[in-house]
């Protein structure tokens, strides 16, 4: 049975997907990586969790996620996690 809360999230996570994979494909026709070599098979092309992981590291990089300063005098400002979203997502299409 499919209640509305399914109804909801179901859009949402394919727009994750469709946003990893686009990210992800960019980043590999800009700085072409060596795909991870699993001990039982060559793989030729990159999975999702290649993509997610390639995804995940640019992420962790960016400036906006890097760990804050020992200075005293800082002002925390809080962002709604939304607007954080999509900031992160227009920063990694704009390189």
């Amino acid at each position: 049975m499919v209640t509305a809360g399914h109804r909801t999230h179901h859009p949402a996570l394919l727009a994750l997907f469709s946003i990893v994979t686009v990210v992800a494909h960019q980043q590999q026709k800009q700085h072409p990586f060596e795909l991870p070599k699993a001990a039982w098979y060559q793989k030729a092309l990159p999975t999702f969790a290649d993509a997610l992981a390639l995804v995940r590291q640019q992420l962790w990089q960016m400036q906006t996620f890097q760990m804050s300063s020992t200075d005293v005098d800082t002002l925390e400002v809080l962002v709604p996690s939304s607007t954080l979203g999509l900031t992160c997502f227009a920063m990694l299409l704009n390189g």
